[in-house]
């Protein structure tokens, strides 16, 4: 494990190295993004996230009347009659199964939907960059993680702010 780990920081090394020596022997436009500042302030993600809040909250509130009507059943218990109890027995049968099947489904489309919306954001995000590359003539333009795939780079081939401003500017048009 150790030695994967050697070999991996190593290789890894000698790929940033061989992209900087390239961008300062050709001269070629390169530069960087910090893509977690990207996805926490483009408007397309705020909006994103914005609606799956609003379609997560309808979802939960049916969760909720379906688990509130199970509770009151079960509750209800003590109160039914013993020609009654096979009667309340199907109810709270029929109940507990409505809950748990539309929780288990709800719990996967919701998840399915967050990855939806996502996916298209980083989409557009991905395209929108790739065509400011070629616009502004960048032969490679980097995204830094938080898992620090870069682990220096100057601020002034931080195009951060630049492409939040501009991707901003198109989402509102």
């Amino acid at each position: 494990m150790k030695a994967a780990l050697q070999i991996f920081v190593i290789s890894f090394l000698v790929s940033v190295t061989i992209l900087f020596a390239y961008h300062f022997l050709t001269r070629e436009k390169m530069a960087y993004v910090k893509t977690g500042e990207i996805l926490q302030k483009y408007q397309g993600m705020i909006e994103a996230n914005k609606q799956f809040a609003s379609e997560f909250t309808i979802v939960q509130a049916n969760v909720d009347t379906l688990k509130n009507r199970y509770e009151r059943i079960k509750s209800s218990e003590s109160s039914v009659s013993k020609d009654k109890r096979s009667d309340w027995a199907y109810q709270l049968g029929v109940a507990e199964k409505e809950f748990s099947q539309y929780n288990q489904t709800a719990q996967q489309q919701i998840q399915q939907r967050q990855q939806q919306l996502t996916l298209g954001v980083l989409n557009k995000i991905n395209t929108f960059i790739q065509e400011y590359g070629k616009k502004n003539g960048y032969k490679i333009i980097l995204g830094t993680t938080e898992d620090g795939s870069i682990l220096y780079a100057s601020d002034k081939d931080d195009l951060t702010a630049v492409i939040l401003e501009e991707i901003n500017k198109a989402y509102k048009k």
